[in-house]
């Protein structure tokens, strides 16, 4: 989730290099949202026909990204009943239904 990343990214020292593709595109979402100020590279296609994703910095979570990391909070989950790519327990509102 995005949200997740904004609130890691909040946390680390800035710029920092995202090298995971699920977070880079996690981040291409904040950068589109106004969030953070961030370089990331377009995906080529490297040897052998598979998809590359150059690194990605980050270099600012703006004024906009930081009303968010204060105002969403992380969702806190027991780790013995979720675990990343489950569905989030229904006690717990996601990021989207905060948004209703």
């Amino acid at each position: 989730m995005p949200l997740e990343l904004l609130h890691a990214l909040a946390r680390a020292p800035l710029p920092v290099r995202i090298t995971d593709p699920t977070d880079i595109d996690k981040l291409r979402a904040l950068q589109a949202a106004g969030q953070v100020r961030a370089q990331i590279p377009q995906a080529r296609q490297g040897l052998g026909g598979q998809e590359e994703q150059p690194p990605a910095v980050v270099f600012e979570i703006t004024r906009l990204g930081m009303m968010a990391v204060q105002t969403f909070r992380p969702p806190t989950h027991d780790p013995a009943a979720w675990a990343p790519g489950m569905p989030l327990p229904n006690s717990q509102p996601s990021f989207q239904a905060s948004l209703r």
